[in-house]
């Protein structure tokens, strides 16, 4: 049986859908590594962002603590507890509206990163085609 010489020129002779599914499996794995930082890059943002919120509710509840034990009557106690569950009603909304556009910053960063790399990556395969179809 005749030995097969492997030379570096090897890959040019590949037929095309393995050479395709190689650049294709590299792009799948570089595609998995970037979301894998985007939702490591959103997580982090999330955690920080409901961190302040936390902090920022708390000081909020221990002022109105400290405000109900200056109430002289009922209304007032009822006034002050208006007051804050509207604030915290409002809280709330902004601060899923500040989540919600913290999220959307990231993701779109990331598209805009993909689509860079999906027109660099689909010219090299496009370079790798002609040069398998020329040899």
């Amino acid at each position: 049986m005749a030995q097969r010489h492997h030379d570096k020129n090897d890959s040019a002779h590949v037929p095309f859908g393995l050479g395709t599914m190689a650049v294709m499996n590299g792009s799948v794995a570089n595609a998995l590594a970037q979301n894998r930082s985007m939702f490591e890059r959103g997580i982090r943002a999330w955690q920080e962002e409901a961190l302040r919120f936390i902090n920022r509710q708390l000081e909020d509840n221990a002022e109105v603590i400290e405000s109900c034990q200056q109430c002289d009557s009922l209304a007032e106690l009822l006034s002050l507890q208006h007051r804050w569950m509207t604030h915290r009603v409002i809280d709330f909304y902004d601060e899923g509206a500040r989540i919600g556009e913290a999220m959307h910053r990231i993701l779109s960063e990331r598209v805009e990163e993909a689509g860079a790399e999906t027109v660099s990556e689909l010219r090299r395969t496009k370079r790798r085609t002609e040069q398998q179809e020329a040899a």
